[in-house]
């Protein structure tokens, strides 16, 4: 607690806390207007010792997915909603996480980048099969999604990674300060549940949330990168060619390669990199989250390579 009297010197926020119960108070019809300028002195002692609880009250929505069974939990996203005053401070601290992630983020990582999007990573795996098609070569195609990655993040990962990667040590303390006090309440159809103690991830909701994030993500790319996977040769000048292993949106991976032994090395190293963070590979019946696919040629046809007993590592 100590840790989180600090945040509160740093960023003054008895005036903002204040304003917030008293604006809860007017729209409830009992309070008074004026209260919203000038909060008394009783009131304001009041709110200075309750706020360090009301920051650490998480409300989660279980949001439904589109196309998922909402009768089971675990196919729903968890979405917490952090107290305003916690919000901001995360708002304002954005420099201290987002330049150790600029720095640290792989050219392939286009998530939660300014003007990259989606579907430039995607141009990037359609020109490999324009390619292949027009010089009738293998391609090989795999799809990596992390099985509610933003709050299945070890804390204890996060923390060495966040001190690998130059974010300063007293702002770690003070953001996991907050987070491991974090109770969780759920709204469900019979009312509230909770609390419920919040110990991993980072919140998938927090302002903050996603830059952290990124921080784990960069070890699994890098991974890759010191295995040297070749992955897909783009056309170029001779001297210019350029292999490209892996693209990246935030936790969602494509690998691509020339072959499917390619593919399946890239895999292996992202599958025990995952598995040394205790991060968690989503695995779906109807290949909707990680799968593979793969297209060789047979005479003048390109045709989907199917036969998964030729390659029995990457059909598991």
């Amino acid at each position: 607690m100590e840790k989180i009297g600090v945040v509160e010197e740093k960023i003054g926020t008895s005036r903002l806390c204040l304003l917030d119960a008293a604006a809860q108070e007017v729209a409830k019809g009992e309070g008074d207007e004026n209260a919203l300028c000038r909060p008394d002195k009783k009131k304001r002692r009041k709110m200075r010792f309750s706020r360090t609880i009301r920051w650490s009250d998480w409300p989660v929505i279980l949001a439904p997915k589109p196309g998922k069974d909402r009768r089971l939990l675990r196919k729903r996203r968890d979405i917490t909603l952090l107290p305003h005053a916690w919000a901001l401070f995360m708002k304002l601290i954005q420099p201290g996480y987002s330049r150790p992630v600029e720095v640290a983020r792989p050219w392939c990582q286009a998530g939660f980048e300014d003007f990259r999007t989606p579907p430039a990573q995607t141009l990037g795996l359609r020109a490999a099969m324009e390619q292949a098609m027009a010089m009738r070569s293998t391609i090989a195609i795999a799809f990596l999604d992390y099985k509610g990655f933003f709050n299945s993040i070890i804390r204890m990962v996060q923390r060495r990674c966040e001190a690998h990667f130059g974010v300063a040590p007293r702002l770690t303390d003070i953001v996991f300060a907050v987070h491991e006090a974090g109770k969780a309440y759920f709204e469900t159809a019979l009312g509230k549940v909770g609390p419920a103690a919040v110990r991993c991830g980072n919140g998938q909701g927090c302002p903050r949330g996603p830059d952290r994030s990124l921080l784990p993500l960069t070890v699994v790319i890098r991974a890759v990168e010191i295995l040297e996977a070749r992955g897909f040769v783009y056309a170029a000048p001779e001297g210019f060619e350029r292999g490209v292993p892996q693209f990246w949106m935030a936790d969602d991976g494509a690998f691509v390669s020339d072959c499917v032994e390619g593919v399946q090395l890239i895999f292996e190293a992202v599958w025990l990199t995952s598995l040394v963070l205790g991060l968690e590979i989503g695995w779906d019946v109807d290949a909707s989250k990680t799968a593979w696919l793969a297209w060789r040629w047979e005479g003048n046809r390109q045709v989907p390579d199917r036969d998964v007993a030729r390659y029995p590592a990457a059909g598991r």
